[in-house]
């Protein structure tokens, strides 16, 4: 059994910022390190800006050549071919990606959490005033040179943020019905989270840092030395507009995997743990045919292959491997349902109820269950007691199915001598 849930984190903004805030330090420290200053707002925001410390009523300030603006187009959208994958969706395929990504944001014996990332592009311009006519040659040039051209993907750096997880991720508290565990989420000793205070919000929140890498390609380059909308917005008399694409994969939404399986029981065979063991195998290749494990009762079942893990020590399932035996029917009995098992089964929080055999069960492999709706699973619908092996007891909160009359047939099975 397992738990799949996905959560949405509201503050994916923190990450589109992270984002943005990352191409304008590129920009402004590697790409045109002769940047004074560099501001990210849409064009006549940044005017507005400028023209403000050139005139302001108190404090006059000189605006040092070259200085930037950075215009982030809010038009983004998931890439037409990498975006286009279901498992980037939690609406078509919820688990398929909880193992492709990593480091993971929690990861324990029984619970992980994962980030799905989605590939997104968008656009972006950049606007470079310059003090000459030269320092705008330069510019230019240096454009052509670092992008290759237009229509060239560069990869620009990492750029870090973090992700904010939902409460109900923090909170999330673990129940496993077979093994009768509950926890919360350990988030000291499986996870690389932190707790940091989110300006935005004003709040303490759990995080996940990441990395993201995104790609830009340049797309337009314009250079003119007339000024943006007439003399009056002048700031300078050239200017260099970079257009430009990028597309990165971004962290949409979060997985939540939760196994919850029982005990699983093992067939040990104490023939391996003996060094001086030595096997002969003498084959004589042919083929048969006969019946496999029928449901014919009227004991005419013949014979039936169990499958069961085989290994070398109980200690370590590692060395353990997926063997086959051939059995033949032995007997097989029925039991019904009563009303007190019916009430047990049904009740609020399920109770299992116990079935007593007239014989021990020394070997669980030898003994199949089968209901009405078909062949019961061991360990998880029923186990042999391990104190009393004559007691079969049926996990109740597996059998909402079953129904007060209804008839489990016992079919037992001994090895072919």
């Amino acid at each position: 059994m397992k738990e799949v849930r996905v959560f949405h984190h509201y503050f994916i903004n923190k990450c589109i910022s992270s984002l943005i805030r990352g191409f304008a330090d590129y920009f402004s420290t590697e790409f045109f390190d002769r940047t004074k200053e560099i501001v990210i707002s849409t064009y006549n925001k940044a005017v507005q800006y400028y023209k403000q410390k050139q005139e302001g009523d108190l404090i006059k300030t000189n605006v040092k050549y070259p200085f930037l603006s950075l215009d982030p187009s809010m038009d983004f959208e998931p890439d037409p071919q990498s975006g286009r994958f279901l498992w980037e969706y939690p609406s078509y395929v919820t688990d398929y990606g909880i193992r492709m990504f990593y480091p993971k944001i929690y990861e324990d014996p029984y619970v992980l959490i994962s980030v799905i990332l989605n590939r997104y592009k968008g656009r972006f311009d950049l606007t470079a005033w310059c003090s000459s006519i030269y320092e705008l040659m330069d510019f230019r040039t240096l454009t052509f040179q670092l992008f290759g051209g237009q229509e060239r993907y560069i990869i620009p750096k990492n750029i870090g943020g973090y992700l904010i997880l939902p409460n109900e991720v923090v909170s999330y508290t673990y129940e496993n019905p077979y093994k009768a565990i509950s926890y919360t989420l350990d988030w000291n000793n499986y996870s690389n989270c932190e707790v940091l205070l989110i300006k935005n919000i004003n709040q303490q929140r759990m995080v996940f840092p990441f990395s993201l890498r995104p790609y830009i390609k340049l797309v337009g380059l314009a250079s003119n030395n007339d000024s943006y909308g007439g003399p009056e917005n002048d700031l300078s008399e050239y200017k260099l507009t970079l257009s430009c694409e990028w597309e990165c994969s971004l962290p949409t939404h979060l997985l939540l995997y939760a196994t919850k399986e029982p005990d699983i029981t093992q067939r040990y065979n104490p023939l391996f743990t003996d060094d001086a063991a030595r096997i002969f195998l003498d084959l004589d290749l042919c083929y048969d045919y006969y019946k496999l494990g029928g449901k014919d009762f009227s004991y005419n079942v013949s014979t039936r292959k169990i499958f069961y893990d085989l290994g070398t020590s109980k200690e370590d399932n590692s060395k353990w491997k997926e063997t086959e035996e051939e059995m033949i029917f032995y007997k097989a009995f029925s039991y019904v349902i009563t009303e007190e098992d019916d009430t047990n089964i049904h009740s609020d929080s399920p109770i299992n109820f116990v079935v007593q055999l007239d014989q021990t069960v020394e070997d669980p492999f030898t003994l199949v269950i089968i209901s009405k709706y078909g062949e019961m699973k061991r360990d998880h619908h029923w186990k042999v007691d391990a104190e009393d092996k004559s007691k079969i007891i049926f996990i109740s909160f597996n059998l909402d199915s079953l129904k007060k009359d209804d008839v489990l047939w016992f079919v037992f099975y001994k090895a072919v001598e």
